[in-house]
């Protein structure tokens, strides 16, 4: 835990006010919403996956673990309790996505993101770089009462793999996945054992 807190704040450290906040079994990221959510996306795909693989490569094996992060934006309420709001639930219920952990398992990926409709639709869509949008897959998830289509993207495996021949396993669905907040961008992040 102490050491993807460490990760975390190394990773947004030049975005001002994000603070993270421990969930027990993750962390729970809040962005003000002053900042671009494309900006925060790009650090987390630059920083975080360098700094989990030095992390499980250097560390004694049972300190390594797999990080599966869901982003979503929208209001968060904070009081004296902590903060709420519907983003937050929101990006629970993908983080806990049974698809989203089963495609990280069978791939063999030590890290993913899964973006909510809103954020892929409005940020991840328009990304200027190409592989990086070519590399999201839609799922579709279920989870409790709730139900939605995401885009996730999976990290861990060499870059030449699945940039010439992507691998896919497939969800309930029968869909290939490749792998490869008034309103604040609400991040939450949860680790979980390789």
């Amino acid at each position: 835990r102490r050491e993807l807190l460490h990760m975390t704040v190394r990773a947004l450290r030049d975005v001002p006010g994000a603070w993270s906040q421990d969930r027990g079994d993750g962390l729970l990221t809040v962005i003000p919403p002053v900042v671009p959510t494309a900006h925060v996306i790009a650090l987390l795909h630059k920083q975080l996956p360098v700094a989990l693989d030095r992390h499980n490569n250097t560390d004694r094996a049972s300190t390594r673990f797999q990080l599966r992060i869901a982003i979503n934006v929208g209001p968060v309420t904070s009081d004296t309790i902590g903060v709420s709001g519907e983003a937050i639930i929101i990006a629970a219920r993908l983080l806990d996505a049974p698809v989203f952990k089963t495609a990280m398992t069978t791939i063999g990926a030590n890290f993913g993101i899964i973006a909510s409709p809103f954020v892929y639709e409005t940020v991840i869509k328009h990304s200027l770089n190409p592989i990086d949008l070519a590399s999201y897959s839609q799922v579709q998830v279920d989870v409790k009462e709730f139900a939605t289509p995401a885009w996730m993207k999976l990290f861990g495996m060499p870059v030449s793999t699945w940039y010439s021949t992507p691998p896919t396993v497939s969800d309930s669905f029968g869909a290939p996945l490749t792998s490869c907040g008034a309103a604040a961008n609400a991040a939450s992040s949860r680790q979980g054992s390789c």
